[in-house]
């Protein structure tokens, strides 16, 4: 069969390989074999250079690697499933001839391949939890000091454009595409839906592939059609981003907290939007992503106790650790914490909206009172405040 089964390779302009990337993040995962085989594809596309990319036959490059037709298919397979290889397979018309066009990719660098958190997840089980956070640290980006400032200009200070404000990093038309592609139904996604997956694919490394997938799962009849439903979509998301276990610091994440949520009222969609981080994230990886670094044991032990002693779902403890972060200038106070936390279970507040009305209320009856000229009834008003 396979005398008349011929090959070509691909790669862009300026394909480079970097080993350190195949070898830390790809070969845990495929297997030496597999890059072993990418390797000689690569090398192998090379010398096609130099003979005018002619076709020539697959047996004789599978016998050059050593492997049978099985295992070449099956090494290839796992370059296809991790992204180093997209296969197209070419039948020529009134002839038995079969040419199979191979396209080379390279290797993403380890914030992009981290993205993806399945992937990251296979990661971590073949390799380790310490082993893969000795990657994170060998690619952590350079340690600039401590005094020094940021100087760059940004994007919005040289692109001064005001069409483009309004413009989503995520690629919806790319998105609807894919979708027309894959289902006859027309769906539809309200704004409500398109924000959420705006969040996720901003802040919590989900790939485009994964927010498609769960767009299907949660799809609802309405007057006119079909919809994404957008609690379900945040839910299969919220799915996605806890998929990876053991994972406790994410310390690269863009939190959307504000400190005048426990002042005045944010709009609904701001307050959403907090609210939401609250849901996805669990307590370990919320106060990470406030400080940007992984967490001590002191801090550990208090988000334990809060969990464990006072019963408290993780989506009321970072609604709390917000809370007392404000009031006592960037710290964790555990004393101060855990007296919220009983004053919170003594009055059987048990949801986001539960809690945060209260704080909003405590603040506007010591607004109220600070209107008064009475500098003794402030003061103890303010003390009742503090120490609630």
């Amino acid at each position: 069969m396979l005398k008349n089964v011929k090959y070509l390779i691909y790669k862009d302009y300026g394909f480079r390989i970097n080993y350190e990337l195949l070898y830390d993040l790809y070969s845990p995962i495929i297997g030496p074999e597999a890059i072993n085989l990418y390797i000689n594809l690569f090398h192998d596309s090379q010398k096609a250079i130099k003979t005018n990319n002619l076709t020539t036959f697959l047996k004789d490059f599978q016998d050059f690697c050593g492997l049978n037709q099985n295992k070449f298919d099956e090494l290839r397979s796992k370059l296809e499933a991790i992204g180093l290889l997209v296969t197209y397979l070419q039948k020529k018309v009134n002839s038995d001839e079969v040419v199979y066009h191979f396209v080379l990719k390279e290797p993403l660098s380890f914030e992009q391949f981290i993205d993806n958190q399945k992937v990251k997840h296979l990661l971590v089980n073949a390799i380790g939890q310490l082993n893969y956070e000795k990657l994170e640290y060998m690619y952590m980006p350079s340690r600039i000091p401590t005094d020094s400032n940021n100087v760059s200009s940004t994007f919005e200070m040289v692109f001064n454009d005001k069409s483009i404000e309004n413009v989503k990093n995520y690629n919806f038309e790319k998105l609807y595409k894919n979708i027309a592609k894959n289902t006859s139904t027309v769906i539809t996604l309200n704004n409500r839906s398109r924000q959420i997956i705006e969040n996720y694919y901003e802040n919590f490394n989900l790939s485009s592939s994964e927010i498609e997938h769960a767009i299907y799962s949660c799809i609802v009849e309405n007057s006119i059609g079909y919809e994404a439903d957008p609690d379900l979509l945040q839910n299969k998301l919220h799915e996605y981003v806890t998929s990876a276990k053991n994972i406790t610091a994410i310390t690269n994440l863009k939190l959307h907290r504000n400190a005048s949520m426990f002042i005045k009222n944010l709009s609904s969609t701001d307050k959403q939007t907090i609210f939401d981080e609250y849901m996805n994230l669990n307590a370990e990886q919320y106060l990470s992503a406030i400080y940007k670094t992984p967490l001590i044991s002191d801090e550990l032990e208090t988000i334990n106790q809060l969990r464990n002693t006072y019963k408290l779902p993780d989506y009321l403890i970072n609604l709390l650790v917000d809370f007392t972060i404000f009031k006592t200038n960037g710290k964790l106070n555990k004393t101060y914490i855990t007296k919220i936390a009983k004053t919170i279970n003594g009055l059987n507040l048990s949801t986001l909206n539960d809690v945060y009305n209260y704080f909003i209320y405590k603040n506007e009856s010591v607004n109220r009172i600070l209107n008064v000229n009475d500098k003794e009834q402030v003061q103890l008003v303010k003390i009742n405040w503090d120490e609630m």
